[in-house]
């Protein structure tokens, strides 16, 4: 699924909608170039979550942000580690396995140790001004992936949630269902 986005409020409304389908246990991986607009996104989940995406900064020199709610959003970046420790690796899998929801920005750092199962995002330019966001699912197992399935390689599998997101995001507000129908958080 693709999604574009022309300016930093475009994407903080992605990420408003993408949060209304998301569960305490789902994984986000962020993939993209320095200023594509990971944290954007991550400030538009977090106001589609009920949080204030003001206090929503980039986790660059602390690793992680911790912002608490009815479901806790988990902020990892990973931009300035060079390798991952064992001992951060656990960390992380602590995270995983705990009812919130975390996203990773420079999840391509984690190289073969991706969690087993996780939505991904991977920013990229097109122009100077537009970024397209590819959403893939990925792996069996808890969290969003499981019900999102593989969109590649097992199309079957794909849950009413990314059907939903996928509606929204190609054809526009024209085909929302009945669950849908007053509920945007975002004008995506």
């Amino acid at each position: 699924m693709i999604w574009r986005s022309s300016s930093p409020e475009q994407t903080r409304n992605w990420g408003r909608y993408l949060a209304k389908f998301l569960q305490a246990g789902d994984i986000l991986l962020l993939l993209g170039d320095l200023g594509a607009g990971k944290t954007e996104l991550v400030r538009g989940l977090a106001a589609g979550l009920g949080l204030d995406p003001g206090t929503v900064s980039s986790p660059s020199f602390a690793l992680i942000h911790e912002y608490g709610g009815q479901v806790p959003l988990v902020h990892v970046d990973l931009y300035r580690l060079e390798t991952l420790d064992p001992e951060f690796l656990a960390a992380l899998e602590d995270y995983w396995a705990q009812p919130v929801i975390t996203v990773l920005e420079w999840a391509e750092r984690l190289g073969a140790n991706r969690p087993p199962a996780y939505l991904e995002l991977t920013f990229t330019w097109e122009g100077e001004r537009e970024r397209v966001l590819h959403l893939r699912g990925s792996g069996p197992g808890a969290g969003i992936s499981a019900k999102v399935g593989n969109q590649t390689s097992a199309p079957g599998l794909i849950s009413a949630r990314l059907r939903q997101i996928t509606v929204k995001g190609c054809y526009g507000n024209s085909k929302k269902n009945k669950s849908q129908a007053g509920s945007d958080r975002g004008s995506g």
